[in-house]
């Protein structure tokens, strides 16, 4: 695992494209009809659920992202991994 090795960095790029992801799948969403949409949405919400509980509030306001325009509809990036022992 990069965390084990020191590999830092490539953890963080790796979540950041994990969260890059995410903002993909809500832009795709707000462009499909909302019959195609529904189905992915409902797989998309247990998603985000397992993502909640793996994840904690940064403790900054600051967003993890290259995007631009970020705010509290894109929550995702407002979070981080949880660190376990």
């Amino acid at each position: 695992m990069a965390v084990s090795t020191g590999q830092i960095g490539t953890v963080r790029a790796e979540h950041i494209n994990m969260l890059d992801g995410r903002q993909i799948l809500h832009e795709i969403m707000d462009a499909m009809p909302e019959e195609v949409s529904e189905s992915l949405r409902v797989r998309i919400c247990a998603a985000d659920a397992i993502f909640l509980e793996s994840t904690i509030p940064l403790a900054n306001s600051r967003a993890i992202s290259s995007w631009e325009d970020m705010g509290p509809q894109h929550w995702w990036y407002y979070r981080t991994p949880r660190v376990h022992n």
